[in-house]
């Protein structure tokens, strides 16, 4: 299982995706991010400076209609579509992110808002896209009484390790993580689940960032710890450029970032 683990540091391991980044604003892709709600947009803000900064083509950011008021002349790339009374995303908000999810060549979730209609908002989201998609752990919880439905490929989960257990957990795993576990374990967990396979795991564990897909895992010492949220917006970026190639796409933006 060892075998499994690969370790970067001050090199990238996948040295030629740095040099196969598209140089041109036309071939760099464009990355739907969709969430915020009247009580907290913050995340969803970080999340488009920090997809611009990691080089996407096009950042379109889909918020709920009461925010229009707040952000309209703020967030320029911000486009806003139904939302429920509380400020969330609207079950009749569907077809509007449908239609921008055709637009994008992968799609970042995330702060959704705790509201049952915003709920199902999501789940008939999830349950009908297509594009590489990337959630948190509060996507993760929303759908969490569903997600052996809905986590399907092309999937990138970026994850706390109490959303790693929750994760686990839901889809029936043996494997149990702790806050305390330390790196080894961890990493050794995410290589060896085979219910993780299919799927392109991120999580933080003190300076290092752990990325996993196809049962294999990159560890990522960093100078401090990540912060798990902004990271997410880069690893969406460096997938949507290499939707082919999961896991060296995920390890070398967490060497970027």
């Amino acid at each position: 299982m060892e075998d499994n683990w690969l370790k970067q540091q001050d090199e990238p391991l996948f040295g030629d995706l740095l040099w196969s980044k598209p140089e041109r604003k036309s071939a760099r892709g464009k990355l739907l991010i969709i969430g915020g709600h009247l009580h907290g947009f913050e995340r969803a803000a970080a999340a488009f400076v920090n997809a611009v900064e990691a080089g996407a083509g096009e950042v379109k950011v889909v918020l709920p209609d009461k925010l229009k008021p707040v952000l309209a002349d703020s967030l320029e790339t911000a486009v806003f579509t139904a939302s429920t009374n509380s400020g969330t995303l609207a079950k009749d908000s569907h077809d509007e992110l449908m239609a921008f999810a055709e637009w994008a060549d992968a799609v970042l979730l995330v702060q959704p808002g705790d509201n049952s209609e915003t709920s199902l908002a999501i789940t008939r989201f999830i349950s009908h896209n297509t594009k590489p998609l990337i959630i948190g752990d509060d996507v993760l919880s929303v759908i969490k009484h569903d997600m052996t439905s809905l986590l399907k490929p092309p999937l990138t989960m970026a994850l706390s390790i109490g959303g790693l257990q929750t994760l686990l957990k839901g889809l029936g795993s043996e494997y149990s993580l702790r806050h305390d576990m330390g790196l080894r374990p961890l990493v050794l967990a995410l290589a060896g689940e085979e219910k993780l396979e299919h799927f392109g795991i991120a999580t933080v564990c003190g300076p290092d960032v752990v990325t996993a897909a196809g049962g294999r895992a990159v560890t990522t010492r960093r100078d401090k710890q990540p912060d798990l949220s902004a990271l997410a917006a880069w690893l969406a970026v460096w997938w949507m450029w290499q939707p082919n190639k999961q896991l060296e796409a995920l390890a070398t933006a967490a060497f970027e970032f």
